[in-house]
């Protein structure tokens, strides 16, 4: 039994562990970590020595009934198992006291360390966490301050029970144990709450997430809820970053003597707040000067860090300019902002100069000449636009030429705007400017510590709502998908046909079910994957909601028994025997609370009567994992303010430690109410045999001064939290009751806005999808045409010499960057390159639709010496992406029919552009410059340029003029 005990203990530390690691946030420190894994841990160890505890009194009490008969006692309550620590020549009795004198000594310590952690340990900890004092001793002051107001409360009250206890001559015992009987009864009115609510509410969501349509619009509602909570948070989060920007301008000023503070305060934005621009539908990028334009820039950038690290894509210029013409209703009402986003970009208008040279007035403009009539530039725009086929209706391609004329005629063409300094307006503070209201009388150490802290918060805020908003999205769209491909396998008749198909003969035709297709979800690959695709399908869609509807009503029969078990121990309820009792005394019928004094037991048939069997244990490990699970399903949706809330993956620092608090407070009394449940709790040591932890902390559940145990008086507040909860379950949706949970009745009108939201986000994942799946498959066949000797088209190379130049410069760039690559272009050991183009997408995809290509959005700074040229890598900050150029100088060989010398110059492009950029993956290009500047052609090389302004020729086969660069195609 020691070695279970320690198994169990050590299967414990491992689950507290893995639960631990999947709720903390990154950059979680180190100590908080520690603190709230040894408070789950010793809070557990409690629910584990319960059951032995019992399983001791039992055998005990069995011991007692056959007395000196030892055969009898082998064979009814056998304690073999029981002897790993008292050796094998002792009596049963000793055996078990042995036991309980080690259970007594690991209550003590469990039950001390729980208290210590809840009551001082982890309130400290979370204040010196959430202190933003710019020293540790600071923080450390704080923590202190903070809590010195508590202890002190609990001194006075300590101190007013001791005098009252001398003054009526008791035992300063009955202090000591009155103190732990008024926590214990908070904690247990605490847990009648809890379990009252979860009782309830616990079967009712297992039972609705089986169904399909109360979960997509719960799916629905979630998405619109974090998406509203997201925005508002983005928007708080924007007006402290504004307040940060006017110190940090004043620093050098007004506030000099507080320089290293602001700095510290600077530390805590996400991004870099003084490099930022707003878009303005008619100037274009321009220098927020005032706090509500600084204020809409930095949501603006909140929104394109979003896109960046969610979706892989970065924001162009024309994508800002266009929802920030949508913004400030210069376009209709619900234009397809992201569809015009997208083939915008496809059709190489990134930058705003692009988007100008639209208007022929520009045009003409600089060539000395003026296009004056507002409907001819109109048309023409509208005509370029649709030459492009730019989704929309007419009259947006009109609002879009309408203020493109209006850019230009304020930017470009009126002449009064060419002497403006866009940085005059930061130093006009006095008309509401940023920092001209800053002065050093106004602010102190404890004012910055007080911004600190809300930009801290607000900051926090910020990513848990992103967090559950990119949580939501994704599970709506899975369940959209699955409902979907349940619906194409209709009928039922076709469904079992069709799936056992695939799986048995693994049939990918047409006609045979290819797997589910989501955005969200990546496919099983492999010689099997369809045979896995068919398991997770069914599994995830049949299975799973069975199972919930199975554990739904498991769940519904345990709450019943345990508010029956509850009301049993209250005075005023006719039944004095609990459901749960009645299943323990299943394993182990004795007296007193199986068998009442002289009853006869001989016609018992479905007990066994003064016998302990095996296995009682697992009933109380039973009863105990499905309390603690509807704990733990309360503790995970309790919601308070925005200080605590558990996200998965992005649980913060004060979260974890409430949540360690909270359990550490609540466990022990769980424990006591559950011994109360089963009648082991309350009754006198002389009486019978009692429980180690009853006879340690006897008087944990008495009231002082009244002595009436307070697991009596709990149960009809248990009884009437659950009657709220299922009456505002069943009736919300026709009697509008108030939401307990914080939540709002699911109109249409949310659904609706729902469902914009989902479906501009499916579209954003299946973009990013489809260029993931379109780069791999790009580099498989650029892999294995390199491996074969083929060229980028897939033919044998027939210019020997071309071959040579390319594997020279290769080598040259493997020998001084360490990159290696493919002769035709493939990356084989560094950066990965541009997706497929349009066309190769949706061979590779269904998703794809009319996405386009795209890959990784980092760029990389770095500087490469090859030969006796420099060349560096391009940031894509800008609309290029990273190139790296070989040059060799000097390799002879006649082009095409040719004849003569041509120096070659290898580039090998493996760009990182902008998100869902049409370009080329990974392609080697090959440029002829002739000594004299004449144009050659390289035949046989696969020639291809990301388009950037309008620069060079469009070419597939390299003819490159003076040697001067490759034009896009």
């Amino acid at each position: 039994m020691l070695v279970f005990f320690m198994w169990e203990l050590l299967m414990l530390a491992i689950l507290v562990a893995l639960t631990l690691w999947v709720l903390a946030a990154r950059g979680t420190p180190w100590h908080v970590y520690l603190s709230v894994w040894v408070s789950w841990g010793m809070a557990l160890a409690l629910v584990a020595l319960v059951p032995i505890d019992l399983h001791i009194v039992y055998l005990k009490r069995c011991i007692d009934h056959y007395g000196d008969d030892v055969e009898a006692q082998e064979a009814a309550c056998s304690v073999k198992s029981w002897r790993d620590i008292a050796g094998d020549n002792r009596s049963a009795s000793e055996v078990l006291e042995k036991w309980l004198s080690v259970l007594r000594k690991a209550w003590i310590f469990v039950y001390t360390v729980c208290q210590v952690n809840g009551w001082i340990l982890l309130t400290f900890q979370s204040s010196f966490i959430e202190s933003r004092r710019f020293s540790k001793m600071g923080k450390f002051k704080q923590a202190f301050i903070e809590n010195f107001g508590f202890y002190a409360a609990l001194g006075i009250i300590n101190s007013v029970g001791v005098l009252f206890i001398y003054m009526v001559g008791m035992d300063l015992e009955y202090v000591i144990f009155g103190c732990l009987a008024l926590f214990n009864a908070l904690m247990l009115t605490i847990v009648s709450l809890f379990l009252g609510y979860g009782l309830g509410e616990a079967p009712r969501a297992l039972w609705q997430g089986s169904r399909f349509i109360p979960t997509i619009r719960r799916a629905l509602y979630n998405v619109w809820a974090n998406h509203r909570a997201c925005t508002l948070a983005a928007d708080d989060l924007a007006a402290k970053l504004v307040q940060v920007y006017s110190l940090r301008r004043a620093a050098g000023g007004a506030v000099r003597s507080y320089g290293q503070e602001i700095v510290h305060i600077m530390s805590e934005v996400p991004f870099d707040i003084t490099s930022v621009f707003l878009m303005d539908p008619v100037k274009g990028p321009v220098l927020p000067s005032k706090k509500e334009d600084l204020q809409k820039a930095y949501v603006a950038q909140l929104r394109q860090i979003e896109m960046e690290t969610t979706h892989k894509q970065k924001t162009t210029e024309v994508d800002m300019w266009l929802q920030a013409l949508d913004s400030t209703g210069g376009m209709p009402r619900h234009s397809p902002l992201f569809s015009m986003q997208e083939k915008c970009f496809e059709a190489g208008y990134k930058d705003l100069g692009t988007m100008d040279q639209l208007d022929p007035a520009l045009s003409k403009h600089s060539q000395g000449t003026r296009e004056a009539d507002p409907k001819v530039r109109q048309d023409e725009i509208v005509r370029q636009l649709q030459a492009i086929q730019l989704p929309g209706s007419a009259n947006d391609h009109k609002s879009i030429a309408l203020a493109i004329i209006k850019r230009n005629d304020a930017t470009f063409l009126n002449p009064a705007n060419e002497d403006h300094d866009p940085w005059a307006n930061l130093e006009e503070d006095a008309f509401g400017g940023v920092g001209g209201e800053i002065k050093s009388a106004d602010w102190d150490i404890d004012k910055l510590v007080a911004l600190r802290t809300q930009v801290y918060m607000a900051n926090r805020k910020y990513r848990k709502s992103k967090k559950k908003f990119d949580r939501s999205v994704k599970e709506c769209i899975l369940i959209q998908d699955l409902d979907r491909a349940h619906e194409d396998l209709l009928p039922w008749s076709c469904v079992w046909q069709n799936l056992r198909q695939a799986f048995v003969h693994e049939d990918r035709s047409e006609t045979g079910w290819n797997g589910l297709r989501s955005p969200v979800r990546a496919q099983f690959e492999g010689p099997h994957a369809i045979r896995w695709e068919v398991a997770w399908f069914v599994g995830r869609t049949y299975v799973l909601p069975f199972v919930r509807q199975v554990l739904a009503i498991i769940c519904c029969v345990g709450a019943l028994a345990i508010l029956q078990s509850q009301m049993a121990i209250f005075p005023g309820f006719p039944e004095k025997t609990g459901l749960l009792l009645l299943h323990l005394c299943s394993r182990g019928a004795l007296k007193p609370n199986c068998i009442d004094e002289g009853q006869d037991v001989s016609s018992w048939t479905s007990w066994e009567p003064y016998k302990v069997l095996p296995g009682f244990q697992v009933n109380i490990g039973f009863h105990l994992f499905f309390i603690c699970g509807i704990m733990t399903f309360v503790l995970l949706r309790l919601r308070i303010f925005s200080f605590y809330e558990i996200v998965i993956g992005e649980t913060d620092s004060a979260s974890l430690l409430l949540n360690a608090y909270i359990v550490c407070r609540l466990v022990p009394s769980l424990a006591h109410n559950y011994l109360a449940i089963v009648n082991e709790s309350g009754t006198e040591k002389n009486e019978r045999d009692v429980t180690a932890f009853e006879s340690v902390f006897s008087s944990l559940g008495t009231i002082p001064f009244v002595n009436i145990d307070f697991n009596q008086v709990l149960p009809p507040l248990t009884l009437l939290v659950w009657l709220v909860t299922i009456i505002n379950g069943l009736f919300k949706g026709k009697c509008k009751l108030p939401r307990l949970d914080g939540e709002q009745h699911k109109t249409q009108d949310i659904m609706d806005d729902a469902k914009l939201v989902v479906e501009l986000e499916r579209r954003r994942y299946e973009k990013g999808r489809a260029q993931s799946r379109a780069f791999a498959s790009r580099q498989a066949h650029l892999l294995s045409a390199s491996a074969e000797g083929l060229n980028g088209n897939g033919d044998h190379s027939s210019h020997s010499g071309v071959s040579g130049a390319w594997q020279k410069a290769l080598n040259v760039v493997k020998n001084k960057t360490g990159i290696e690559m493919s002769p035709m272009g493939g990356v084989l050991n560094g950066k990965h390159g541009k997706s497929e183009e349009h066309k190769g997408l949706a061979d590779n995809d269904a998703c794809a639709h009319n996405a386009v290509a795209a890959d990784d959005i980092e760029g990389q700074f770095q500087k490469i010496q090859v030969g006796s040229s420099v060349t560096h890598t391009i940031s894509n900050h800008g609309n290029a992406g990273s190139v790296v150029t070989a040059q060799s100088e000097g390799v002879g060989h006649a082009a095409g029919s040719s004849a003569g010398k041509v120096g070659w110059s290898a580039m090998l492009q493996y760009s990182s552009d902008q998100a869902g950029s049409a370009f080329s993956s990974v392609t080697a290009r090959a440029m002829a410059a002739h000594q004299n500047g004449a144009a050659h052609s390289g035949a046989g090389l696969n020639v291809s340029a990301p388009q950037n302004g309008g620069a060079g020729a469009a070419s597939s086969t390299g003819a490159v003029a003076g040697g001067a660069g490759v034009a896009s195609g």
